[in-house]
């Protein structure tokens, strides 16, 4: 977890390398909607050659304060294979950080913002993102914006089967809530989120985030059953029957206050579980994610594929890259995504 930068570590020459990245830095919204909504994400990229420290990358992240920082470290052709190069893939590493510095195994939107600032240049190009935790990602330009490969996030412990989970979620959680939401749990992803259902789309928006906030910390410190409810990262609560007339499949809000994000506006981690999980149940190829986070929230589209990938499809729209002192100051810049490369499906190893 995040520990505030020890004063003596940043020096003249590291500040001013800090207060550059700060003001040089991209901001791009991800899973927009025709130019509206969509999740923030500063990107840093790094051409070959060049490094950032860990201490400037979460002071860097802390000070844009976004949900996400994308910090993205450009390949050499020497680092390319011949089928790259014949392929035109670009191969980049890349780290997300949130504004307590706390680093997150996978993120979207941060991924999807990263490629926007690379391909927006040249959508011909299919970009291969090298994770620390996720393994590889493949974006591409699409009809819907981007095309982004990710792996399947499975649920990693099933509250279906356990009753003490169950009836600990409605104790510690669901009753410290002022204005009490049914909620019935579903267990927990290998990314730590706890997934919970609710009943209708109304019930879900009327959750009030200082109050899922309190919650979760005494959902957490409550003791036995601790398997469901230790380390958690978050909480994914959905619906399967969002508002009558809606043109998406289902709706839900993510909570992550134990690693600096009370409410996300729109998580692309979350639908790398819900999207093929919604998928099976609603008995459907394509399905249509709209996360009701703050902003305006956003709109996932996700696609089951084959050996435990899943793809997610969603827009961007930018703002100016030179951030003033304060960010609601910055008026919006809208863009259109790149059009389709006209690429096939790509798999992987």
């Amino acid at each position: 977890m995040y520990r505030h930068v020890d004063s003596s570590e940043v020096t003249a020459d590291v500040s001013a390398k800090i207060a550059n990245l700060v003001s040089t830095a991209s901001v791009v919204y991800a899973f927009s909607m025709s130019g509206v909504g969509g999740n923030p994400a500063g990107v840093v990229v790094n051409e070959p050659s060049t490094s950032i420290t860990l201490t400037v990358q979460k002071a860097v992240a802390s000070l844009l304060n976004f949900p996400e920082t994308a910090f993205v470290e450009r390949k050499s052709a020497t680092d390319c294979t011949s089928s790259d190069r014949e392929g035109n893939i670009e191969r980049c590493a890349i780290r997300w950080f949130t504004p307590n510095g706390s680093e997150v195994d996978l993120c979207g939107h941060a991924t999807m913002a990263a490629a926007h600032e690379i391909l927006r240049n040249d959508s011909s190009k299919t970009l291969i993102f090298e994770t620390r935790f996720a393994g590889e990602v493949i974006v591409r330009s699409s009809e819907e914006g981007y095309r982004m490969e990710f792996p399947e996030v499975h649920l990693e412990y099933n509250a279906q089967i356990c009753r003490e989970s169950r009836a600990s979620f409605n104790c510690y959680f669901t009753k410290e809530l002022a204005s009490p939401c049914p909620l019935e749990l579903l267990g927990r992803t290998s990314l730590g989120d706890l997934v919970a259902f609710g009943d209708t789309q109304e019930d879900i928006e009327n959750l009030i985030v200082s109050e899922v906030r309190a919650a979760l910390l005494t959902l957490e410190s409550a003791g036995e059953p601790r398997k469901a409810f230790s380390a958690i990262r978050g909480l994914i609560v959905v619906v399967k029957t969002p508002r009558y007339g809606s043109t998406y499949d289902f709706a839900s809000r993510f909570f992550a206050p134990h690693i600096g994000i009370d409410e996300d506006p729109c998580t692309g981690s979350a639908h790398c579980f819900l999207g093929p999980y919604m998928s099976r149940i609603l008995g459907k190829v394509r399905v249509a994610g709209r996360q009701l986070g703050p902003g305006g929230g956003g709109l996932v589209i996700c696609e089951p594929l084959e050996a435990g990938r899943v793809a997610l499809y969603g827009e961007c729209r930018r703002k100016p890259s030179k951030l003033p002192s304060s960010r609601e100051q910055i008026p919006s810049v809208e863009c259109t995504a790149p059009a389709d490369a006209q690429h096939g499906r790509s798999g992987m190893t």
